[in-house]
């Protein structure tokens, strides 16, 4: 299970303490359209990545403080806010994480927030924290553990394309495509009478587009669109306990799977099949 840690930054340099050190407070007193900004960043990025299997982690203290400064304009009329409320329940505060073991950001004591959680709870491989442009400069941050040890945090700006990306390179747990599956091999094969697809792409080049691969959560089938081949990759889950595959493909404009594909995803799963096969080559 993957876990991204959600940045929030605190209002106001007068308020934020230590924490500071690592995020940068909103600028001047117009709370509520910086809020509301970071909000629908944070909102779109998330459900462009919502088939995968993640949790969100926040810092219910910072979130507050920041929210309880913009409140006073009247936050609750801005629809992107209430969008990401409306997700809270499925995001855990950090503190369920337990207790957090102090770090230096810049030399500087950090007794609390995202970083801590991260630093302290993370697995390097499979977590990331999620930045709407919060972080001063990552670059430049000195972070160290509470033994002194120094870390680069994982950081992805708060984009879908980035953060879909990430996935790609990170998901928990890793897909792997079977080499024996006895229907769809490199050659069309007879089953019962029944001509069976030919997967007519090697082994290699069709398990690195099974990580580009989505689709419904509730069915087995994960879709990849390749234009500059005009074929369509169907993937379907063995439902093994590491996520297992077996693969054909078909023509681009084959009417029946692409009716397959709209009945299972819907409208907006599909429009995501489209711009992750354009966003493949950028």
């Amino acid at each position: 299970m993957n876990c991204i840690f959600l940045v929030i930054p605190l209002v106001g340099n007068d308020t934020a303490g230590n924490e500071a050190v690592y995020l940068k407070g909103v600028e001047g007193n117009n709370h509520t359209v910086a809020f509301e900004n970071l909000i629908k960043k944070t909102v779109q990025t998330l459900k462009f990545v919502k088939e995968e299997n993640f949790v969100v982690y926040y810092d219910h203290r910072l979130f507050q403080e920041l929210y309880s400064k913009a409140k006073k304009n009247r936050i609750k009329d801005r629809p992107g806010s209430v969008a990401l409320l409306n997700m809270m329940p499925s995001m855990k505060p950090i503190e369920k994480l337990g207790s957090m073991n102090p770090i230096t950001v810049n030399e500087v004591a950090q007794n609390h927030g995202i970083l801590c959680a991260f630093v302290n709870y993370s697995n390097v491989d499979s977590d990331v924290m999620l930045d709407p442009d919060a972080f001063i400069n990552p670059r430049a941050m000195r972070v160290a553990d509470s033994e002194g040890r120094n870390f680069v945090p994982s950081i992805v700006p708060c984009n879908a394309d980035e953060l879909f990306k990430w996935f790609v390179g990170h998901r928990t747990p890793r897909r792997t495509l079977t080499e024996g599956y006895e229907k769809h091999t490199e050659k069309e094969k007879e089953v019962n009478g029944v001509k069976v697809s030919a997967l007519s792409y090697s082994h290699q080049e069709a398990e690195h587009l099974l990580h580009w691969a989505i689709g419904e959560k509730t069915h087995n089938r994960r879709y990849f669109m390749d234009l500059k081949k005009e074929r369509l990759l169907i993937f379907w889950n063995q439902n093994e306990s590491i996520p297992t595959f077996h693969a054909y493909d078909v023509e681009l404009d084959n009417s029946v799977e692409i009716q397959k594909m709209w009945k299972e995803c819907g409208r907006e799963i599909v429009r995501k099949i489209e711009k992750i096969a354009n966003l493949i080559h950028v």
